[in-house]
């Protein structure tokens, strides 16, 4: 699993930043690890003659598109439709708006969440150098059609933006009253200054 300390290594000694999907699907996949994979043996051809990579790519995503259909129709078989939590607390077949501050904090993430998706943390895209799950090394609407299979849509959008995202939206830590900011603020203080006393 991908290590938080090598990321911020790299944040402090000027490391690259995060490439959105879109900007990978421009840039093209990466180029292919010299270790054959076991989809791509597989995928060889009679007496072990490797087929055209572009069709091998093809073959590995569309074995991994029916995977993911027969494990999502094994899904409804034994748990029902899927069903999406309301801010009420209720559970209905359609999909919520996305929560704007949600949206914020996976904005603010999506560089940590990346480098740990790209360094170990994605098993088809360490085996591959590609992922439709999380749409790495692949285009979005590669990525796009590989979720709305089994009814979900993409995280952000073809330009590379967060859907729901309200741009200026304040962070509820920057309120005056947010409880960080009064009740365990307070808390905090006692434990640092060494008074008796806990956080939760």
């Amino acid at each position: 699993m991908p290590r938080l300390s090598v990321y911020v290594d790299q944040q402090a000694h000027g490391g690259a930043p995060a490439v959105s999907s879109a900007a990978a699907a421009a840039a093209g996949p990466p180029p292919p690890s010299p270790a054959v994979s076991p989809s791509a043996l597989r995928a060889a051809g009679p007496a072990g003659q490797q087929l055209p990579a572009k069709a091998t790519q093809e073959q590995q995503h569309v074995a991994v598109a029916a995977k993911l259909q027969e494990d999502y129709a094994k899904r409804l078989r034994e748990h029902g439709p899927r069903t999406f939590r309301w801010a009420d607390g209720s559970l209905r077949p359609e999909r919520p708006q996305p929560q704007p501050h949600t949206v914020a904090n996976r904005q603010r993430w999506a560089q940590l969440v990346r480098h740990c998706r790209t360094h170990g943390g994605d098993r088809a895209f360490e085996r591959q150098g590609q992922s439709l799950r999380h749409g790495l090394g692949v285009s979005h609407q590669q990525h796009a059609d590989f979720l709305g299979s089994i009814g979900l849509e993409t995280e952000m959008d073809a330009a590379g933006v967060h859907r729901g995202a309200v741009p200026g939206l304040p962070s509820p830590l920057d309120e005056p009253d947010h409880c960080f900011n009064t009740y365990y603020k307070e808390g905090a203080e006692a434990v640092f200054k060494e008074r008796r006393g806990r956080l939760l």
